[in-house]
């Protein structure tokens, strides 16, 4: 998700991309075909797949089995009084007391989003105190290189001796966070996005990818929009972290939020829910199509997911929505997907469920934590934590979920 507030996403559905059809094969920028190419060069790395594969891509870098295994989360401890934008830090104390929580939970692979002191803590922290736990890094990126390139250089030069420093933390990294989809505040082009994903891959050793939402990654047609050369991306990625928000795009009717063929009443949000989780099925199941159309076999992750477990924006659509019961069942529906019970051959390898903790911060586009600011469990953990359980809390059961009425 975007460091400052998600730009709201006018979508076309994302199953319209699943039949449409594909442009001709993309020509890399040296000239030489994008076709059945991904993962950089022969630079000494392992080849294949995370998932033991070779994944039809020669020279990629893999994230570990053992890795890919743990419960993925997404992670940033900003609490009342801090944010990346005024430079204040969660300090390390803090930090250690999150990370204390979340290993309790099970969440031992974590995704951060930039290299900022934030990023830098995490690490000391995990390293003096020998937590397990490894980490997703980030690269933040701008903005277009004409307008932002000493920004996006400055970072790069942050972030790579942190990631040289740290291999046994930092298993992978993604370079750009939401930088594709014609939506975004920060959209760059192609070649762009490109060079700076190969710089850096070129520096450290790590596996390198970029983050965005589903339907840059099917290649096809977004209202005027066409994606077809985000192609020459997964050419060079070592795998997917592919973001979807039923939540989010439910205002642009990308799916049946509504469900009105279905009785008002708990039946209706137990449909609304079922049908969130399909849409983020399907549209990884899209990705997975259309990138192995092109040749490219690429490990895939659920990079970013969530629902708000209360009201924070101005959108009339969130009071339907955002509730903990709604939480929990989204939550649990992911979680048993991705590594549960319903696990299959085409559930992502890994999911990052957004995200830890409320973080006051990000104003309208807050409210997705597991916990909230002062660490108090949100429902859908008061199972697992129930000395966390805020006082006086209601005693929900499933029929207080919300849905559209």
């Amino acid at each position: 998700m975007l460091l400052c507030p998600k730009v709201a996403c006018a979508l076309c559905s994302v199953l319209a991309f699943s039949g449409c059809s594909l442009p001709p094969d993309p020509i890399a920028p040296d000239g030489s075909s994008t076709m059945d190419s991904g993962g950089g060069g022969s630079d000494g790395t392992e080849d294949g797949g995370s998932d033991g594969t070779d994944g039809g891509n020669s020279g990629m870098r893999i994230i570990p089995p053992d890795v890919l295994s743990r419960k993925a989360l997404a992670y940033s401890g900003y609490r009342a009084g801090q944010s990346p934008e005024t430079g204040v830090y969660p300090s390390e104390a803090q930090i250690k007391e999150d990370l204390q929580l979340l290993i309790r939970g099970g969440w031992t692979f974590l995704r951060l989003f930039d290299c900022s002191p934030h990023l830098t803590r995490v690490i000391k922290v995990i390293q003096d105190n020998s937590f397990d736990i490894k980490l997703l890094a980030g690269v933040n990126l701008f903005g277009p290189k004409a307008q932002h390139d000493a920004e996006n250089r400055a970072e790069i030069e942050r972030c790579v001796p942190i990631f040289t420093g740290a291999p046994d933390v930092i298993v992978a990294v993604s370079v750009g966070n939401e930088t594709l989809d014609d939506w975004s505040n920060i959209r760059m082009p192609i070649p762009d996005v490109l060079a700076y994903i190969q710089e850096v891959r070129s520096r450290i050793p790590q596996p390198v990818t970029t983050n965005d939402m589903a339907p840059p990654f099917t290649f096809g047609m977004d209202g005027n929009t066409s994606y077809a050369d985000v192609v020459q991306i997964v050419a060079v990625l070592d795998f997917l972290n592919i973001h979807v928000y039923p939540f989010l795009d439910a205002p642009y009717d990308s799916w049946d939020w509504k469900q009105t063929s279905v009785p008002a009443g708990h039946a209706r949000a137990v449909a609304m829910m079922r049908a969130a989780f399909e849409y983020t099925r399907s549209s990884i199941e899209d990705v997975r199509q259309a990138t192995a159309s092109r040749g490219f076999h690429l490990p895939i992750l659920l990079g970013e997911t969530g629902w708000k477990s209360r009201r924070a924006g101005s959108d009339p659509t969130e009071r339907f929505m955002a509730h903990p019961v709604n939480e929990k069942m989204y939550y649990d529906a992911i979680q048993s997907w991705v590594y549960g019970a319903n696990r299959t051959e085409e559930s992502p390898l890994a999911a990052f469920y957004f995200e830890g903790f409320d973080e006051p911060w990000k104003a309208e586009d807050d409210g997705w934590g597991l916990f909230d600011t002062n660490r108090k469990a949100q429902y859908v953990l008061w199972a697992q934590f129930p000395d966390l359980k805020p006082p006086g809390a209601p005693n929900y059961t499933e029929n207080d979920a919300v849905y559209y009425h």
